[in-house]
């Protein structure tokens, strides 16, 4: 705890304190000539407040402190710049009357005070953010409950603490359902303490903080070597600048000699993604349409113009597509029910964002296009890495993986024989950029 012991006051230019801290206050530690805001002046949080005087420089500090209390400053300035002849700077959510608290060169100073103004009243009868302990994902749906929210109402989390900062960047939520007592978003991609920021009617308000997962390093796979008998396949990804998936480049050799190679493109356009798959110089088109929220909704393969609606559980799961009816468990894709049946069991260690486009959905397209739905476009894709796969109750396939800290760089396909015993089918080797 800071404990203060200070009396100021300009005298031929000079502010003079006293501190435990320091045994000559008049000392080398001063700032000359220095010269506060006008103490008319009434302030909002994240103005920006100009303090001038010679003998700044980059280890200065300072604080507020509400008026008359005790122990620690509680808020700290956010410095736009620092010079030699003073420092300009954002407050923060700070109210009322506050005390400025220079820290310099190891010694503490009571400035002076400011005026900022009131409080405000957050114009949503009974707000309230879930509760704290919760660890929120991207993409989960969130409920902020409140009377009063409108449709012009947004929600913006901003890195704990930096909200007002300088360059500080917030990313807007999407609005998931609007009620006559709550506000749903659909969390964005976030990571860590996020501060919670209600705009509404112009003007900003501070909700909180909530916590998210840690964010993960994401590793984007380059390649997929695929080794089945005499046969050897492989896959090269190209991305955008966004890290979405531009190009597969998939080739495939038959004892040593190359026998085929298709290349599938993809193509954000709006609130569509196309999809053109090209073999021996022939184009097929799929144009994936998006609603607002970035979740596939239809799809349309323009060879035979059929279309196809895609639907999601509250979860951002998606569980139906044409006749095929998909059902979630812990997470994962349990079983897909329709023309033909699929079943699937998982292991315990999760489901890395780097295999993004691997093959771990099963074999189930078109039903799924694999490098769409591993990119999130399709919602949710699966908590953990596949352990096994039934096809119609007739044939079972286990996998094993090897790791490189978090990255699969192998997988190894087995069948499950009659005699409960397993047979190596194929493996695949991965590398990342």
């Amino acid at each position: 705890m800071k404990n203060f012991y200070f009396f100021f006051l300009f005298l031929g230019g000079i502010l003079i304190g006293c501190s435990d801290n320091e045994g000559n206050p008049g000392g080398d530690g001063v700032i000359k000539y220095l010269e506060l805001p006008k103490v008319d002046s009434i302030w909002k949080p994240f103005d920006v407040i100009e303090i001038y005087g010679i003998g700044f420089n980059h280890q200065t500090q300072l604080w507020f402190r509400p008026l008359g209390s005790l122990g620690e400053s509680d808020e700290e300035a956010n410095f736009i710049s620092v010079s030699p002849g003073g420092v300009r700077f954002r407050a923060g959510w700070i109210y009322g009357e506050q005390e400025i608290i220079l820290g310099h060169e190891g010694v503490n100073y009571v400035l002076g005070t400011l005026i900022f103004i009131d409080e405000p009243v957050i114009p949503i009868d009974g707000i309230r953010l879930p509760q704290v302990d919760s660890i929120w994902n991207p993409g989960d749906i969130i409920t902020i409950e409140g009377i009063g929210f409108t449709e012009e109402s947004e929600i913006w989390l901003y890195n704990a603490n930096t909200y007002g900062t300088v360059n500080s960047k917030g990313t807007k939520a999407d609005i998931y359902s609007l009620t006559a007592i709550s506000l749903s978003i659909v969390a964005p991609s976030v990571y860590n303490e996020q501060e919670v920021i209600l705009i509404h009617e112009g003007e900003a308000y501070d909700l909180g903080n909530l916590m998210f997962a840690e964010e993960k390093v994401i590793y984007h796979l380059s390649k997929i070597i695929q080794y089945e008998g005499n046969q050897i396949s492989e896959e090269l990804f190209k991305y955008d600048s966004q890290n979405r998936i531009v190009e597969v480049t998939i080739s495939s050799w038959e004892e040593g000699e190359e026998v085929e190679v298709t290349t599938v493109n993809y193509e954000y356009i709006g609130s569509q993604i196309i999809r053109e798959d090209i073999d021996e110089g022939i184009s097929l088109f799929t144009v994936y349409d998006l609603t607002e929220e970035g979740l596939v909704y239809m799809v349309t393969y323009n060879e035979t113009g059929n279309e196809y609606v895609y639907e999601y559980n509250g979860e951002n799961q998606i569980i139906k597509i044409m006749d095929y009816v998909i059902n979630w468990q812990d997470g994962n894709i349990r079983n897909i029910e329709g023309q033909v049946n699929y079943t699937y069991n998982y292991y315990t260690y999760a489901w890395n964002a780097n295999m993004n486009v691997s093959l771990f959905i099963g074999n189930f397209e078109p039903i799924l296009d694999k490098y769409v739905f591993g990119q999130g476009f399709l919602g949710k894709t699966n908590a953990n890495l596949m352990s096994r796969y039934t096809f119609e109750d007739t044939y079972t396939y286990i996998y094993e993986y090897e790791f490189e800290g978090e990255k699969v760089v192998k997988i190894t396909e087995y069948i499950l024989l009659a005699s409960d015993e397993r047979e190596e089918r194929r493996s695949w080797v991965m590398e990342y950029r």
